[in-house]
């Protein structure tokens, strides 16, 4: 008996598209002689996401109070964009700094709207809505003298690496209190600032000849399911400029100031751009870890939780990525204690609304810890857990 997948190859191989379950193969094994269209799929990229490193100003007390304007930021309400965004941008602020070896941390600063063990800012990489001028690697091309017939030849001329300097232009959405404006604010003013001498870096970093203000902008494409990466790049950049004084200008047409209302575009100043090399994976995980030292594979293995499957929607927001380097996989993890938390809020809500309950585990009684059964029940299966969960407690 024939198969029906047989059947519909040889009925696509007398209209002339070639079998079907091999489409792709003869695409790269075969010509199309015949022009018939191709039934090979196009290309599908999800646009991905963008990560902004932290860079690594020196927010200490002393350093601020050197400018007046910044003082601001020395905000000590946890609830403040002022004292996020002073963590964001001083990664020490978060940690505290060791002033000896054995030594206890000190000036370790707190924040409820930021996590400072991220090596990334997330205000940036939520609200990014475009980004362009990445370069294309072009190759530059050697043309010989005319000969007596004007014959020329050519060959390639040029590195192949992107060393050159180019800016990029990165629109953000502009939302309620303006941080966005105010991050660039405090970090323009601190290279500025650098550069007059009137604020001075982390030591170690003058020692090392690093300039502290400077970010890595890591680009990454995904695949439709937004699980594997697709493509990968990164340059090192320095904002050049601040939309302040467009906030500042006046109409009466409109009774909202429309400059910046719902876009703030900054530029940045790139040097270098690297694509889809391997050791990027490499080198993206080491930075992970080098802010979040759980993130080591020691340390992951045994305090962390990978996130997969239909628990990703779940944990929106939660995590610290990971790039696995066998399979290109963009991974996600959150603490175990974490987890179990959120775990026990949703079963906690199936109990009380019906919407969101656990399930019952193999003996018929007691709640599921397996968050991924939570998220499969349908509604039948949650309205007759709350039912027997009402009735359990009447009992």
């Amino acid at each position: 008996m024939v198969a029906i997948v047989d059947e519909v190859d040889v009925l696509a191989r007398l209209s002339g598209y070639g079998d079907l379950t091999s489409a792709l193969r003869n695409t790269l094994m075969g010509f199309n002689h015949r022009g018939f269209g191709s039934p090979v799929p196009y290309n599908a990229e999800n646009h991905g996401i963008t990560f902004f490193t932290r860079p690594r100003l020196n927010l200490s007390y002393d350093n601020v109070v050197m400018d007046r304007v910044l003082t601001p930021f020395l905000a000590n309400d946890p609830d403040s964009y002022q004292r996020a965004l002073r963590l964001m941008l001083d990664p020490e602020a978060g940690r505290g700094r060791v002033l000896a070896v054995g030594g206890e941390r000190l000036h370790q600063l707190d924040s409820n709207l930021f996590d400072y063990r991220q090596a990334f800012i997330p205000l940036l990489s939520n609200n990014l809505l475009s980004m362009s001028g990445w370069p294309d690697p072009t190759m530059d091309m050697y043309v010989s003298n005319p000969g007596v017939t004007r014959e020329v030849w050519t060959m390639a001329d040029g590195p192949v690496d992107i060393r050159n300097n180019f800016d990029l232009t990165a629109n953000f959405r502009n939302i309620i209190g303006d941080p966005i404006t105010l991050l660039f604010w405090f970090w323009y003013r601190y290279m500025g600032n650098v550069r007059s001498g009137k604020m001075i870096p982390w030591p170690e970093e003058v020692i090392e000849n690093r300039l502290d203000y400077n970010t890595a902008i890591w680009r990454i494409t995904l695949d439709p399911a937004r699980k594997y990466i697709q493509k990968i790049g990164r340059t090192i950049a320095t904002p050049s400029a601040v939309p302040f004084g467009a906030a500042l200008d006046y109409s009466t047409d409109t009774p909202f100031n429309q400059s910046n209302a719902s876009q703030i575009s900054i530029p940045f100043s790139c040097v270098g751009a690297e694509y889809n090399d391997p050791i990027l994976f490499t080198e993206f995980n080491l930075l992970v870890a080098a802010h979040n030292v759980d993130m080591y594979e020691p340390n992951r293995v045994k305090t962390m939780r990978k996130i997969d499957g239909e628990e990703l929607a779940y944990f929106n927001y939660y995590g610290f990525p990971r790039i696995n380097f066998m399979t290109g996989e963009l991974e996600w993890y959150v603490y175990n204690d974490e987890y179990q938390a959120h775990l026990n809020a949703l079963a906690n809500t199936g109990q009380e609304l019906y919407t969101k309950p656990g399930v019952t585990d193999s003996a018929g009684g007691g709640m599921s810890t397996d968050l991924d059964a939570l998220l499969k029940m349908n509604s039948d299966q949650l309205e007759q857990l709350a039912r027997g969960q009402k009735q359990n407690t009447t009992t």
